[in-house]
């Protein structure tokens, strides 16, 4: 394919870099983020997720991240006095906002046009986060694929239950673009501004498969088979974040519950979710 000649592979100690035809993608390879999509010349992520040396001083005083994955657990776990928690059935286990797997080793490697990244989880380890221990009682595999496009980035999720008994679970990504004043976004015709993100705090989208994020210098098409999508900003950040999610966190008066239970996966059953980013320059 002639898009293959043209590739351009670099590897820095931080970070794997695939650069084609006008636009670049790098993943941090400690962490697995996506953190960067440069098209022609103009970064279209929030960096957060870069390495120190590769952001702006806006992007270290920032959210740290550009583009976690949310896994088993979308949104926040429940509170409690003794550390936030989840019930799967007779099960209790204590849990963290949007899951464990942000949390755990990744291995990051290279296949010709794909960064492809791995975890691993063996049920009911313990794992040691900022926020204070996390645990699940089942047991399987995640990989996430970056395709590199000429014209787009094209990301894979697979999940495999290595466990003996169905999975239950939710699962998101939370990638982070950079924004200008006067942003909207776009849903199926329903625009929303910053002022409507703020006041909601956290949009979410029912029955969504598509969001068009558009300022005055570019425009940014995200497509996915997730089935739902929240739109989220950290208030007087230059950032909005478009979240593919397979489940909607539940708002009961000023609680919200995460979502870690809207799909069930059986024992050594594979399912995959698919998520393209467009982005275009004006």
């Amino acid at each position: 394919m002639e898009h293959l000649k043209k590739l351009n592979i670099q590897v820095f100690r931080m970070k794997s870099t695939l650069t084609i035809s006008g636009l670049e993608a790098s993943v941090n390879a400690k962490t697995g983020e996506l953190c960067s999509i440069i098209k022609d010349g103009k970064e279209i992520m929030w960096g957060g997720g870069r390495p120190a040396n590769h952001q702006s001083g806006t992007e270290r005083r920032g959210w740290p991240h550009s583009a976690i994955i949310m896994f088993p657990l979308v949104g926040p776990a429940k509170k409690h006095q003794n550390g936030d928690f989840i019930n799967y059935g007779v099960y209790h286990c204590p849990m963290v906002q949007h899951g464990i797997f942000r949390h755990i080793p990744i291995a990051v490697s290279k296949y010709n046009n794909e960064i492809r990244t791995y975890q691993q989880y063996i049920s009911d380890k313990t794992i040691k986060t900022e926020k204070g221990p996390a645990r699940w009682p089942y047991s399987c595999k995640l990989e996430a694929r970056y395709l590199f496009n000429t014209a787009n980035i094209e990301a894979q999720f697979i999940i495999e239950n290595t466990f003996h008994v169905p999975i239950p679970f939710s699962f998101g990504w939370h990638p982070a673009f950079n924004t200008e004043m006067g942003f909207e976004i776009n849903n199926h015709g329903e625009k929303f501004t910053l002022k409507d993100i703020l006041k909601e705090k956290t949009l979410y989208l029912e029955k969504n498969s598509t969001v068009t994020y558009e300022d005055n210098s570019k425009r940014i098409d995200l497509e996915h088979t997730f089935g739902n999508i929240m739109i989220w900003n950290p208030k007087d950040a230059p950032l909005v974040c478009l979240e593919p999610v397979t489940g909607l966190p539940v708002r009961t008066g000023k609680e919200t519950s995460g979502s870690y239970e809207s799909c069930e996966l059986r024992p050594g059953r594979i399912k995959d979710y698919y998520v393209k980013i467009i982005p275009c320059l004006k």
